[in-house]
Formats: structure tokens, sequence, C-alpha cells
């Protein structure tokens, strides 16, 4: 899965993101730069289970897809998080924060996603590239 930030603005007022997928309300899982960084204006972060970080370059493993994917071939998101920063920093604590449009999204094994967000003007759109 790519995250993507779209904004190309590092001076509008929300210049940070990161998405939030959530699972059946309870699971929280947070996606930026890095594991307490959120991704940049421009930026983008490639993340996926250890068996695609281990093949394709710049994949960071994801801990929380391994989990999900342990046991199904999919899973379905309850709703998609758009979360915003004024500064490039503290992940867990967004400055703003706004449920995506069509964020009850079913991920499939196998498959490659990007999550374009702008945390500047809330705009958003998943796309499955394989």
């Amino acid at each position: 899965m790519q995250v993507t930030n779209t904004n190309p603005s590092p001076s509008a007022t929300f210049p940070y993101a990161s998405v939030t997928l959530v699972i059946d309300e309870s699971s929280y899982y947070v996606f930026g730069a890095s594991v307490d960084v959120p991704i940049s204006p421009n930026g983008n972060q490639l993340w996926g289970t250890l068996a695609s970080s281990r093949h394709t370059p710049n994949v960071i493993d994801s801990n929380n897809f391994d989990v999900v994917f342990a046991n199904a071939s999919s899973f379905t998101t309850t709703k998609i998080l758009l979360n915003s920063y004024k500064q490039g920093t503290g992940i867990n604590n967004p400055d703003h924060q706004i449920s995506i449009p069509n964020g009850a999204y079913t991920f499939n094994a196998g498959h490659s996603y990007n999550i374009l967000v702008n945390p500047a003007n809330g705009a958003s759109e998943i796309n499955q590239v394989n």
C-alpha cells in the first residue's frame, strides 16, 4: 500500500499527512512516512507485509499487515481517516482528522493500493494499482 500526500505546499495550514485504517471499530493502524513521522508535502511511503518488503524495493514491513493477512486473504476497513498535521512530527497526535469518503474499503492480498490524500483541502482517493 502506498500512501501519497498530494498537497504541494509546505506552507499550507496542514502540510503533513498520514492515514489511519480502522477495522471493526477496534483496530487502528496509522501509516505515515515512518512509524513516528507523517508524510511531507508531495511525499509518499510504501507499506506492506514482511514478504512484500523482502521482494519489493522501498517497502517498509508493517507488522499490522502481517497480522490482518495472517488468517485471511482480505480485510475491510470500516473507515479510513485522513490525519493532518501542522508539523512533521507526532504521528499519533494529528492537528485535524476527518473520515474520507468511501472509507469502507476492501484490501485484498496480492494487490497494491495507493491512498492519495491532501491534508490542506481534505481531498482523497483510493486506487487499486494491480
